[in-house]
This record gives C-alpha cells, sequence and structure tokens, in this order.
C-alpha cells in the first residue's frame, strides 16, 4: 500500500516537509531491510515509524535540517541493515550491536556505553524508561541512531522517552494483529508474554494509556489515531477474548 504525504499530515499530523522526505525517498540500496522493496515506506510498524519519530523528534525541539540530513537518516538505514541482518541469522546480537556501536561511537562514545550497559541487562537511565515486556523491544537496536543527534543529556533522555513511547505502541499493534499466529510460531509477542489474562491486559492497557497521553503532548493528531487502531483491532477474536478473560 502507498502512503502519500497528504495521507501523513492529515492522518498523523506530520510535518509536509517530513512527510514529503520520506515520502519521496528511495529504498536504499544492498540495504536488507528494503530487499525487494519498490518503496521507501509502508503501513508497517517498521517502516512507518521513521517519519514518525522524526516528526515526534521534531517537535520536542531538534532541528529539522538534523533530523533530515545524511547522517542521521542514513544511520537509520544502516541500523535497519543490520537489524535485518540478525533478523535472518545472517549475525548475532552480539555482533549487530558490535557493528551500531562502530556506526555512530565517533559521534557520542559515552552514550555508546550507556546503550552497551543497557544491552547487557544493566540498570541505568534507559531501562528507567522501557518498558516491562520484552517483546516490545525488538526494535531497540535503532536507538544507536540518537547518537547522532546534536543534544545535550537531557534532551536526549527525552528523546528515549519519545522513542520508547511510539515504538512500544506500534508493536502493541503490530502484536494485536499477529497474537495467533505468534502463538502458533511460538513468536513474541507482548500479549502473549502478558499471560494472555485479565492482569495482563490490563498492565498493558496502562502502558498504552501512559504512552498516548505522552505522544499526545507533542502531536495529537498522531496519538488519536494510534487510538483509534487500537479501538479496531479489539474486534480481533483472540482480542476479544483476552479483553473479557
Amino acid at each position: 500500500m502507498f502512503l502519500t504525504a497528504d495521507a501523513l499530515v492529515i492522518r498523523y499530523g506530520i510535518d509536509e516537509a517530513i512527510a514529503k522526505f520520506y515520502t519521496d525517498r528511495e529504498p536504499p540500496k544492498n540495504n536488507l531491510y528494503w530487499k525487494g522493496k519498490e518503496l521507501y515506506l509502508r503501513p508497517q510498524p517498521g517502516y512507518i515509524f521513521l517519519p514518525l519519530i522524526t516528526d515526534l523528534f521534531f517537535k520536542a525541539g531538534v532541528s529539522k535540517a538534523e533530523l533530515l540530513s545524511n547522517r542521521f537518516v542514513e544511520t537509520l538505514e544502516n541500523i535497519g541493515h543490520y537489524s535485518a541482518e540478525q533478523e535472518f541469522n545472517i549475525i548475532n546480537t552480539s555482533e549487530a550491536i558490535s557493528k551500531c556501536e562502530d556506526l555512530v561511537s565517533f559521534y557520542d562514545a559515552g552514550f555508546v556505553n550507556d546503550l552497551r550497559h543497557y544491552f547487557s541487562g544493566k540498570q541505568n537511565y534507559i531501562s528507567d524508561l522501557s518498558t516491562p515486556f520484552k517483546a516490545l523491544h525488538r526494535g531497540d537496536l535503532f536507538l544507536y541512531s540518537l547518537a547522532v543527534l546534536q543534544v545535550d543529556v537531557n534532551k536526549r533522555t527525552e528523546l528515549i522517552r519519545i522513542w520508547f513511547s511510539l515504538i512500544s505502541t506500534l508493536l502493541l499493534l503490530d502484536d494485536a494483529e499477529d497474537v495467533e499466529s505468534d502463538k502458533k510460531a511460538n513468536d513474541e509477542n507482548a500479549f502473549l508474554e502478558s499471560g494472555a489474562d485479565k492482569t495482563g491486559f490490563e498492565r498493558i492497557k496502562s502502558l498504552l494509556s501512559a504512552n498516548l497521553d505522552h505522544l499526545a503532548i507533542l502531536n495529537k493528531s498522531l496519538a488519536n489515531a494510534l487510538h483509534k487502531k487500537f479501538v479496531a483491532v479489539a474486534d480481533k477474536p483472540f482480542i476479544k477474548e483476552y479483553l473479557n478473560a
């Protein structure tokens, strides 16, 4: 499905220049993340998050010129390639992390070290901002892209919180669509991880509510659009059963 710049602006409240940048962009060559894709953007979390997070960072005060620079966008794309290599078992998790570190350590070695601690399971300010569900952190490699942004520690911490609020919401949507198939395939899924019971759903609902409230501060249209998507998936058989558990 083709996403137009107008759709991103009207439906998600995305800045017009940011929307046009991503809808006009060509898929990067020799990049496994976009392999076989004729369009840069697709209506899936792994692609639509790019204009959404860029817009949120812009609304949080990061320069649009910096966010649309080759330095930032190509870093995202390179991390996408490493992520795909990991997904297809070409490299393991440690190798993917090492490649990301090599990519951005020149920009901010301190933040890279913070991420190293986070990925090793140690408690720090990044883990304090994370979600309680492992399934909602399968895109965390992209956090390395924040190392190239010229912001202070307080602003980067704010961006990490925005990141987790958006990405975990998008992944919850993805998981809601795939509960039954993920259950059969024994794949990661936050709904299954929560225990697929009333208590688990309350934890997810609480996380979602906090996420949308936080996103609405920066982009109310985006928060409303994501809320409507969750209302729609609530009619799916497994989710209905989950809600009534």
